[in-house]
């Protein structure tokens, strides 16, 4: 079984990256929203449920939707505690940002290929990031928020 908080960082900018909506979105912060996962006692995703506000920037429900779309086969524990059924609650911040890119730039360096993440842990944030090849590059802060 994989850690949830992870598994999740890690999928988010893979599953993304080719959401055309970040390329319309204004440069800047971009939202943020807050969401539970749930998972049952054989670790196996069961439900994602954003917080209750009635303006959740649909772009940042978009990028759970297809985050989740990865996540389904897989099973799950939870940050510290050995495999149970329960929920993590997590809240992202988005924002985008320009980065310069020259013709003479790696091309690794933009599109699916720059792609990055660090799970967050209790006290600790973490990111997911990625690149995309017009030199936009989205950012989000993922924060684990405590019971």
């Amino acid at each position: 079984m994989r850690n949830l908080a992870t598994a999740f960082a890690r999928a988010m900018p893979i599953a993304n990256t080719g959401d055309p909506v970040w390329g319309t979105l204004p440069l800047g912060p971009a939202g943020s929203l807050q969401v539970s996962l749930e998972v049952d006692e054989t670790g196996k995703l069961v439900r994602a449920v954003p917080s209750e506000s009635p303006r959740a920037p649909e772009h940042l429900v978009r990028l759970i939707d297809r985050t989740l779309a990865l996540l389904r086969a897989g099973r799950f524990a939870l940050t510290g505690t050995e495999p149970q059924a329960g929920s993590e609650t997590f809240l992202l911040e988005a924002r985008i940002e320009q980065v310069e890119t020259t013709a003479g730039d790696d091309p690794s360096m933009a599109g699916p290929y720059a792609l990055g993440f660090a799970a967050p842990h209790k006290g600790e944030p973490g990111y997911a990031t990625f690149t995309l090849r017009t030199g936009r590059r989205v950012h989000i802060a993922i924060k684990l928020v405590a019971k």
